[in-house]
């Protein structure tokens, strides 16, 4: 069999860095270039054995960031706005990466999104929330209206 591609090897390294710090912030973009590793050997030109490799590293990944999510829903309400948006963004790696076909994943992606949402826009002062609806509403209205 031939030499397991780099992309593979530097895909492993990144998400081992990834998973030893997960719930940092600062340390997403290992994550993120894990991903986009795995998918530069699913689209590229690799045997497919190395394909198949990558596409499973990333359903596993997948699952293991949706079990955290699933916890993170289960008490969303003792999690803060910054960790809500930390996990937002950690599923997005996945999504933008065209690894999302997953329904569960999708929904508690959504359900995610919406607990920050919520928590976000009740955070925001009367005067803040005015500006928003204001820059919407221009936004959504047909011109000549």
């Amino acid at each position: 069999m031939d030499k397991e591609p780099n992309e593979l090897v530097g895909a492993r390294a990144s998400l081992k860095t990834s998973e030893e710090n997960l719930g940092d912030p600062e340390r997403l973009s290992y994550l993120k270039q894990g991903i986009s590793l795995l998918n530069d050997v699913i689209t590229g030109e690799y045997a497919q054995v190395y394909k198949d490799r990558a596409n499973n590293m990333i359903v596993t990944y997948r699952n293991r960031i949706l079990l955290e999510v699933k916890g993170v829903l289960s008490n969303a309400d003792s999690y803060s706005l910054d960790s809500l948006d930390y996990w937002n963004n950690t599923m997005a790696v996945f999504t933008d990466g065209g690894s999302d076909d997953d329904q569960e994943f999708k929904a508690c992606k959504e359900q995610l999104f919406s607990k920050w949402a919520r928590r976000f826009l009740g955070s925001l002062k009367p005067w803040e929330l005015e500006m928003i609806k204001s820059e919407f509403q221009k936004k959504t209205t047909p011109k000549g209206e």
